[in-house]
C-alpha cells in the first residue's frame, strides 16, 4: 500500500496488495493483486451543474491543496447553493482473488466477482462475473478462467478463508487434488483465518 492513495474509505482484505493508484470508497476482498496506477471508484464531476469544476463543490483548499489567498473566502455550500449533490456516492466492491492489471480504471459502483482478472488499461463500467477475464475500452468478457462447473466449485470452496500457511502443501495446479486437499483440511478442523483489523493511520503513526 506504499504508493496507494485512499480517499473517503478503503477496506482491503487479508493477503491483498496494490502497487499504486487511487482508491475511492471501495471494499476489497482477500488475495487480490493490483498493479501500478490502478484507479478504483473515482467519481465523475457534475455534468448537470453549470460547471464541472470542483471549485464549486470542494473549495479552494481541497482543489489546490493550499489555502486561499488573503481576502478570499469561498465556501461551496454557502456561496454556491445547490439542491442536488455534485455526484451520488457509490461503493465499489471487489471480491476475492481478483487480479487487476496496470492502469486499469474501475468505475464507481461496479461489482467485480471472485477470481476475475482485469486486463491492463481496461475501463470497467459494468459488473464483472466471477472468474471472468475482461479487457478493452469499455471492458468486455473475453472468456472465463475455468468451465462453469469448476467455477461453481471454487466459489463454494471459499478457499480464500484460509491463510497461506494453512494452505501449505496445496497442489496449486491440480484442481481435483486441490479440492481433496481442502476437504481434508476442513476435516482436520482447521478454522478459517480471522484477521485483526488494522487501520492505515495506525500503520502510518507507527512507521
Amino acid at each position: 500500500m506504499k504508493w496507494m492513495k485512499a480517499s473517503h474509505s478503503l477496506e482491503m482484505g487479508a493477503f491483498s496488495y496494490g502497487v499504486s493508484g487511487s482508491y475511492f470508497a471501495c471494499r476489497i476482498g482477500r488475495y487480490c493483486s493490483f498493479g501500478e496506477d490502478v484507479q478504483i471508484g473515482r467519481h465523475p464531476h457534475p455534468m448537470h451543474w453549470f460547471s464541472t469544476s470542483p471549485f464549486f463543490y470542494q473549495g479552494y483548499q481541497d482543489v489546490l491543496d493550499r489555502p486561499a489567498p488573503p481576502g478570499i473566502d469561498l465556501q461551496p455550500g454557502r456561496d454556491f447553493p445547490h439542491h442536488s449533490p455534485p455526484v451520488v456516492l457509490k461503493e465499489t466492491v471487489i471480491g476475492n482473488d481478483v487480479w487487476i492489471g496496470h492502469g486499469a480504471f474501475i468505475a464507481p459502483g461496479v461489482h467485480i466477482g471472485d477470481g476475475a482478472c482485469i486486463a491492463a488499461y481496461s475501463v470497467v463500467t459494468k459488473d464483472v462475473p466471477p472468474y471472468a477475464l475482461v479487457a478493452g475500452v469499455p471492458a468486455v468478457v473475453k472468456r472465463f478462467r475455468f468451465a462453469e462447473k469448476r467455477v461453481d466449485r471454487l466459489l463454494r470452496s471459499r478457499w480464500w478463508e484460509f491463510a497461506p500457511w494453512d494452505l501449505k502443501g496445496a497442489p496449486v495446479d491440480q484442481m481435483p487434488a486441490f479440492f481433496d486437499f481442502l476437504a481434508e483440511l476442513r476435516g482436520r478442523g482447521v478454522k478459517p483465518y480471522t484477521a485483526d483489523k488494522v487501520l492505515v493511520q495506525d500503520v502510518v503513526d507507527g512507521a
